[in-house]
């Protein structure tokens, strides 16, 4: 389900989402357009979203693309690794806990990654007590799933992960603050499948770690301002693909066209029919004593922070614009590139949560999601699409 609702993006495009380098992917204004694709209408429509340049080998029948959800994963994944390095060097155990991560995806993809580091990292966090991995999840089938990925795992790499698995509810405490250890929780793609009812509870047991770094499906119209700050072009376009909201200086035409193309309804029903009860990221109608208030709901993780933000947390927020579709119209003349549009159809929202009342405070080195300067998660409310 993940996977059918991040989509599928070329390896170009999947790389400097991963490095947070989309930008340097947008054709300037003045440069060459390609010249296979003028079929009116459609092609007004497509001008309306971002242009990127991209190798032609990227469209091959035989190319690989990759999941945006995994991205975001790796993602985690090497931010966890520098905040390991930087407490296993002052001398402490870096115990790392997968907030419902049954399946153990995220703790796959961290050790995938760490055998490819090269020199002392590498020895240092494969060393026996450095890093201590816990699994936490109230599935007993998912958890057993992911004891299966690490044991294959560990035989292809030839390695001892050193992975505990514990079948209980997140949002109990179990974990105490140690002086020995610094303790860090990760969650991927879960604050939305959670009741909003257990976020507070779930806000109360993170804060008691060193450190916290979630990321999950969200709407950037709670935070507007730092969302359009954060993504520039591509957070306009998302504006005006899924909210069919315009901008001061949009031509009338392309008023006219945000207006009839509003995608909202479709993003809001793609959300509703995640496996259980929905997903809460922002697309939620609102109730109030039985009756919609003609608002919709905050995204899980935006209210997490909030929680977090309450019991001291100092918050880093950062927003992404992901892909429902990347769509060639043609070559770009005298170049071996097309031109390729970029048509937005999910938010990620990542938020890193610090400690500053842990003894372990000062042991981070600058390892934050840009903006590294902490903000706070004012949550505002949303209008209905």
């Amino acid at each position: 389900m993940h996977a059918q609702t991040s989509g599928y993006v070329p390896k170009t495009i999947a790389a400097a989402q991963l490095e947070n380098s989309l930008d340097s992917l947008i054709m300037p204004e003045n440069s060459r357009r390609a010249k296979g694709f003028r079929s009116g209408l459609v092609r007004l429509i497509l001008d309306t979203l971002p242009s990127l340049a991209l190798p032609a080998d990227d469209f091959l029948a035989d190319s690989t693309w990759t999941s945006q959800d995994w991205i975001g994963r790796r993602d985690t994944a090497r931010r966890i690794i520098k905040f390991a390095c930087s407490a296993i060097r002052a001398g402490k155990v870096f115990r790392l806990i997968d907030e419902a991560g049954g399946t153990a995806n995220n703790i796959l993809i961290l050790f995938e990654e760490i055998v490819k580091l090269d020199g002392p990292e590498r020895e240092m966090l494969l060393k026996e007590g450095n890093l201590t991995v816990y699994v936490r999840d109230i599935s007993s089938v998912q958890l057993e799933a992911g004891r299966q990925k690490i044991k294959a795992l560990e035989k292809q790499l030839g390695i001892s992960c050193n992975v505990s698995f514990i079948e209980e509810s997140i949002t109990l405490k179990r974990f105490e603050p140690d002086p020995d250890m610094f303790t860090a929780a990760i969650t991927s793609y879960t604050p939305g499948a959670l009741p909003p009812s257990l976020i507070k509870e779930m806000g109360t047991v993170f804060s008691t770690y060193d450190m916290v770094l979630t990321r999950d499906f969200s709407e950037g119209a709670f935070m507007r301002d730092a969302f359009l700050r954060q993504t520039g072009v591509f957070g306009r376009a998302y504006i005006r693909i899924l909210h069919g909201k315009t901008f001061p200086g949009d031509s009338l035409w392309r008023k006219f066209l945000t207006s009839t193309y509003s995608l909202g309804r479709g993003l809001y029903n793609q959300y509703r029919v995640w496996p259980g009860r929905g997903h809460e990221a922002g697309w939620g109608l609102e109730v109030v004593d039985g009756k919609h208030t003609g608002y919709v709901e905050a995204p899980n993780i935006s209210l997490l922070a909030v929680e977090l933000e309450k019991h001291g947390h100092q918050i880093i927020n950062r927003f992404n614009v992901k892909a429902f579709a990347v769509i060639p119209v043609g070559r770009i003349p005298q170049s071996n590139n097309l031109e390729v549009k970029y048509a937005p159809g999910w938010t990620e929202q990542i938020i890193l949560s610090l400690n500053p009342a842990s003894e372990n405070f000062g042991l981070i080195e600058a390892v934050t999601i840009p903006p590294a300067k902490p903000e706070a998660c004012t949550v505002n409310r949303s209008k209905r699409l």
